[in-house]
């Protein structure tokens, strides 16, 4: 059973909102363009992890140091070795653990882009409000 109660929205004209209502509403409007831009990052960041890990992975050494890119021949760091002289079993596995651990990140993100949208529009107190929460949370797990 949910704890969460339908209140029909109050119905008026936009133009008689105040000023800092419409405030308010700008500013989740331009959360919902942050938090777009966090998913884009975040989608731009695979992007860069799979053109690292399947097409110029013979620019990029791996090691316990860490991972180095470099755009020219990579330098000889002791310890390090060319990422593609990896087997591609491993690159790809490496490349699912990435989307793995962006994939939360996504998601969560594109719940607030929801749950702002619907501040913009005026739903604040609304099942669909507290539903995004609750999806929000289950992502962050």
């Amino acid at each position: 059973m949910s704890n969460v109660l339908t209140i029909p929205p109050i119905v008026g004209a936009s133009s008689d909102l105040s000023p800092a209502h419409r405030n308010l509403k700008l500013l989740s409007l331009l959360l919902v363009v942050l938090f777009a831009l966090f998913i884009a990052s975040q989608l731009l960041w695979v992007f860069g992890a799979a053109l690292v890990s399947f097409v110029f992975s013979d620019h990029a050494l791996m090691g316990p140091a860490g991972f180095d890119v470099s755009m020219g021949t990579p330098p000889n760091l002791p310890g390090m070795v060319l990422y593609s002289t990896m087997p591609l079993f491993t690159r790809s596995v490496g490349m699912f653990v990435i989307v793995l651990t962006r994939l939360p990140f996504v998601l969560a993100f594109w719940e607030l882009c929801g749950l702002f949208r619907l501040y913009a529009k005026g739903i604040v107190f609304a099942r669909e409000n507290a539903m995004h929460l609750k999806r929000v949370g289950i992502w962050l797990l």
